[in-house]
């Protein structure tokens, strides 16, 4: 049960919509990188699936702008209008209320981001070429930051890992959206985050003359959506993708629990 009014034809309208944007920017991007669709034999679709997901690429500007509007709009719409309130005595608990709304917002993201990305791969399998698990030598040349050497391991674990970072990445919008009394205004927060979560640690690491840091690495945001993509600095970095994965992970949680905390005791406070 949503503990908001949210209309499942509206998310599937979304949903539709938000896939045909991505389609129409991928196919875009392969006929801009292969004028006429003139396809090598030798490309490979998964490593031009993994490209499409890296940095600010067309297709992941898409995702860092619609994390607001794929369920956090209506949470933060209630709190502002202050039908959350009501929804808060009904239930007799902020903490129920809440733990209800980041589990249902929790459920929609994942199922958003697992068809983006599926339809996708699907894409690339038919445009580019077929899906081919036997070539590792990619990932074994971006070794030790990879997933797995094991192309299949390497996928399924991106998936997985990349949609529970969307979610941590939707949870972090839902926690700014909590300090921004307009919603609209609100709307343009998952652009704005991504940008900051991107260019200050790739600042910082330019500023510091950092070969390679898995620290500033941790802290991008693109670490969390696309990891085992790419990395900050110039130098191929000596640290596994599942060490920075992880240390992201922490980073963004706690970053996002604390932005709870403050606004919980000044909720309390009001």
């Amino acid at each position: 049960m949503c503990v908001i009014n949210f209309n499942k034809k509206s998310f599937g309208c979304f949903l539709l919509i938000a896939i045909i944007l991505v389609e129409i920017l991928l196919v875009l991007d392969i006929h801009s990188d292969f004028p006429n669709f003139m396809i090598p034999k030798k490309t490979s679709a998964l490593n031009y699936f993994y490209f499409s997901q890296s940095g600010f690429s067309k297709t992941m500007l898409v995702v860092y702008c619609i994390a607001p509007f794929i369920y956090a709009y209506h949470y933060v719409e209630a709190k502002n209008n202050g039908f959350q309130n009501m929804m808060i005595t009904r239930l007799n608990s902020q903490r129920r209320y809440f733990n209800r709304m980041l589990l249902t917002n929790a459920v929609y993201v994942a199922v958003t981001f697992c068809v983006l990305k599926s339809v996708q791969l699907v894409t690339c399998i038919i445009v580019i070429n077929p899906l081919d698990f036997k070539d590792a030598i990619a990932l074994k040349a971006k070794a030790p930051y990879v997933l797995s050497t094991n192309p299949f391991i390497n996928l399924l674990l991106f998936f997985v890992l990349a949609i529970l970072g969307e979610i941590i990445f939707s949870l972090l919008v839902i926690m700014v959206g909590l300090y921004i009394e307009n919603t609209v205004l609100f709307l343009g927060s998952g652009l704005m985050l991504s940008l900051l979560g991107v260019l200050i640690p790739a600042l910082a690491n330019n500023a510091l003359n950092l070969k390679s840091s898995i620290l500033m690495n941790s802290l991008s945001i693109s670490t969390l959506i696309s990891p085992g993509i790419s990395t900050l600095g110039a130098y191929a970095p000596n640290y596994g993708a599942l060490a920075s994965y992880g240390l992201s992970v922490a980073f963004y949680m706690i970053l996002t629990i604390g932005l709870y905390f403050v606004w919980h005791l000044r909720f309390k406070e009001a």
